[in-house]
């Protein structure tokens, strides 16, 4: 198609009485020739030939439009954005390094586009978004991290595990990770708990997976053997009063290691759970005799204090 052609079909697509049948000559062309000068129209003064140029570049498939159709997702009509979104789409994987690359554009309306455009390409798309986050800063890391979390599936779970050990994304993987209460990631997560920097993010992951990571946790806690056994206790304590019940839970279990789960419980604080301890005791020698000097103290009501002088005096 020649040059004066083309420049014909937008002209007819300026006015309104000849405009219809000019956008159907448009969609018909498929002249690679032509794609320079559609690229040349996408800043176009008239939104109506901004708008069918963005989609017919959609359709004709070419890389080079990417990125100046990235551009017009902060058109300022409605129109043409949405146009060149589902545009976006139709390039597939091809579109994912320019997508994320405007994950750190300030308009906060084309950040939201291109997160719904990466995340309409769905789990296929999730190998090309991971080697994306060695090639980006921080910011625009993190948000693909959330992509690949808000697509979801064992593709995506995957990734985020990987993930961990990418300094600019590892905390964000760390709490993605346990959202989804991915069970699959608790050995990595007890791996990471010594890494530089992790350790409150990884016990805000456990505290978020709850009923789901604690008794795995404690699993691996009374485990002597275990690879990641000290790890495991350390953030059991920290923890702290949300373990207790369970620990107290898994002193009925055949086979636990019962002084290991009681030194535990010790150092987390007995009090609220000591009623349950005591009931225990009476059942179980072992824990009795493990538990006698807890029992003691937490179990004893506390003295009155006397009035009068000798209250003043402490007496």
């Amino acid at each position: 198609m020649s040059a004066d052609k083309l420049k014909d079909i937008i002209s007819r697509i300026r006015q309104e009485e000849t405009r219809w049948d000019a956008i159907l000559e448009l969609k018909l062309i498929n002249d690679p020739e032509v794609v320079d000068q559609l690229l040349a129209l996408l800043g176009d003064r008239d939104w109506v030939v901004r708008w069918c140029v963005a989609e017919k570049l959609g359709d004709m498939g070419n890389p080079k439009a990417i990125y100046l159709l990235v551009k017009r997702l902060n058109d300022k009509d409605y129109h043409v954005r949405r146009t060149a979104a589902k545009a976006l789409e139709k390039f597939g994987k091809v579109g994912i390094p320019g997508l994320v690359k405007q994950f750190n554009h300030s308009n906060a309306d084309v950040r939201s586009q291109v997160f719904a455009i990466l995340k309409h390409f769905g789990a296929s798309a999730i190998p090309d978004l991971e080697e994306a986050l060695v090639k980006v800063d921080w910011i625009i890391a993190n948000r693909i991290v959330h992509t690949i979390w808000s697509i979801g599936g064992c593709l995506a779970e995957d990734a985020l595990i990987r993930s961990i050990y990418r300094p600019l994304a590892q905390k964000n993987a760390i709490m993605m990770l346990s959202i989804m209460k991915s069970r699959k990631s608790i050995p990595y997560l007890l791996k990471a708990y010594d890494m530089l920097g992790l350790k409150r993010c990884v016990i805000n992951a456990f505290k978020h997976m709850g009923a789901v990571g604690y008794p795995i946790l404690i699993k691996y806690a009374i485990t002597e053997d275990a690879k990641f056994t000290m790890q495991s206790r350390n953030i059991v304590v920290k923890i702290g009063e949300p373990m207790l019940k369970i620990l107290v839970k898994a002193l009925t279990v055949k086979d636990y290691n019962k002084p290991i789960i009681i030194a535990m419980i010790q150092k987390i604080g007995p009090a609220k759970v000591i009623r349950y301890i005591i009931s225990l005791a009476k059942q179980d020698k072992e824990i009795k005799s493990l538990t006698e000097n807890m029992i003691a103290k937490y179990s004893r009501k506390p003295e009155k204090k006397q009035g009068g002088i000798l209250g003043l005096l402490g007496m």
